[in-house]
């Protein structure tokens, strides 16, 4: 049994990447702080208040895809 809850593809460079339900909150966290700070969204309770599909979708486009496992 596996603790991955989590995979994301990216469709550029055709690489998966797994995730547990811990480390995905921590990254998911991480790409909202970046967000914030890159300025690319100024207003924080914007930020946290998206869902992780469009945190992604927000730093990667289409070129990422997630799916629960």
């Amino acid at each position: 049994m596996t603790n991955v809850s989590v995979v994301t593809f990216d469709v550029a460079d055709g690489s998966f990447t797994f995730y547990s339900k811990e480390s995905w909150e921590s990254q998911v966290q991480s790409w909202r702080d970046e967000l914030f700070e890159s300025g690319m969204i100024e207003d924080r309770d914007i930020i946290d208040e998206m869902d992780y599909y469009e945190v992604v979708e927000c730093m990667w486009g289409e070129e990422v895809f997630v799916d629960y496992i």
